[in-house]
């Protein structure tokens, strides 16, 4: 027996607070793609951001990342260099 897949767009219409609902919720009717993965919220348009805000007169703080903590070696007090992690085995 063979399976034929038939590939159907569809189209629905919503009412604005119904698609702002479901966005809100990250639940997308099938079909619809995320928002932010487009525009000047996709990963890669920071400079578009920065116009964008500075339009409409919008900053945004950029938050600081934390100084990690210095490794010491336990014998000679000289600071680490973390070239790798391991993680445990999980067979084990």
């Amino acid at each position: 027996m063979k399976k034929i897949l038939l590939l159907i767009t569809m189209v629905c219409t919503l009412k604005g607070e119904d698609f702002l609902r479901l966005v809100f919720q990250h639940v997308l009717p099938k079909g619809f793609r995320r928002v932010r993965d487009y525009g000047f919220l996709h990963p890669n348009a920071k400079k578009l951001l920065l116009l964008v805000q500075l339009i409409l007169n919008v900053f945004i703080q950029v938050i600081r990342q934390q100084e990690r903590p210095v490794f010491k070696c336990p014998k000679c007090q000289s600071p680490m260099v973390i070239i790798t992690f391991r993680r445990p085995d999980k067979s084990r």
